[in-house]
């Protein structure tokens, strides 16, 4: 944001502005700010929100007659639709000739999954309600914490080296089930009824 000392015209010579702007002619300075935007990939956000000419006028001259909208506003076009609305607030009390510029924006926090999380697979834990069973899991969770247990390591490793024991352990003696579909409402039907509709 800043000022350009450039008047857009509503039929801008590149799609890198809006159509509503407060000047029906450009200056020679639109078409340096035109190309320095198309360079970047931006667009002019100023003249794209339809409002009066009061409140698109940026900049009044000192003896109050003439009126222009040189300030402009400009972001990635990837981004253009973040920006709700722009308009120039005349009651600022600020010691200058140029208005202040009021800019909603509303960003839009997408989340990216770049790796496919994988489902755990858990223990069949009903075998332990047998006490056999429970034998064998604490004989085999002894071996294996016996093993790998160290003295020289910290807390935190002993705790992590405890659960993976106790894990591994679990997954030895009591085996795994496979976790439960999550689609279930997903079934033939509904595969058919996408291919019609893609057809």
């Amino acid at each position: 944001m800043g000022d350009m000392d450039t008047k857009v015209s509503k039929d801008p010579m590149t799609s890198c502005s809006g159509k509503y702007s407060l000047h029906e002619i450009s200056n020679d300075n639109e078409e340096r700010l035109c190309d320095f935007v198309t360079s970047r990939d931006l667009v002019i956000s100023s003249a794209m929100f339809p409002h009066k000419n009061i409140h698109l006028q940026t900049w009044i001259s000192p003896d109050g007659l003439a009126a222009s909208q040189i300030d402009h506003v400009m972001i990635s076009r990837g981004h253009a639709s973040q920006i709700t609305d722009i308009r120039s607030q005349r009651g600022g009390n600020s010691d200058s000739d140029h208005f202040m510029i009021r800019i909603k924006y509303r960003p839009k926090i997408s989340i990216l999954l770049k790796h496919r999380c994988t489902r755990s697979l858990r223990c069949d834990i009903s075998k332990l309600q047998d006490a056999t069973w429970v034998k064998k899991y604490h004989n085999s969770t002894r071996k294996y914490v016996n093993n790998q247990l160290t003295n020289n390591s910290n807390v935190q490793q002993q705790c992590s080296t405890i659960k993976q024991c106790i894990y591994r352990a679990a997954k030895e003696i009591t085996g795994t089930i496979q976790p439960n579909d999550r689609n279930q409402w997903f079934d033939q039907e509904c595969s058919d009824a996408i291919e019609m509709s893609n057809t």
